[in-house]
């Protein structure tokens, strides 16, 4: 499976102008979660997010402050944000390729 690290390197949106670019990502992303896989791949997500929070506190288990539990949060969600991100690209490539390379 290919890593996208953004919108521009999806093949399908790769010489679409940036607006109809985004409107066609957003348009395909939301009709993803009309299919099962799209609700397995959002508890998968949830999961993670748990797994990895519950884990680094017993990594890290005397971060102290707002700063320390943000900068905890932010690299223990980093993490499942990306998987779900692929995932979605996935199912938006095999379920809505023709919403992806519309023009208009």
């Amino acid at each position: 499976m290919k890593i996208y690290w953004s919108r521009r390197q999806i093949p399908e949106l790769q010489t679409l102008p940036r607006r109809i670019r985004n409107r066609n990502y957003r348009d395909a992303y939301f009709r993803t979660f009309r299919h099962w896989e799209g609700w397995a791949g959002l508890m998968i997500y949830i999961a993670l997010i748990w797994l990895f929070l519950h884990v680094s506190h017993f990594i890290y288990p005397h971060v102290e402050g707002e700063m320390g539990r943000l900068l905890q949060i932010l690299v223990t969600v980093t993490i499942p944000v990306f998987i779900w991100s692929q995932i979605s690209i996935h199912l938006m490539r095999k379920y809505y390729r023709h919403l992806l390379i519309r023009s208009t």
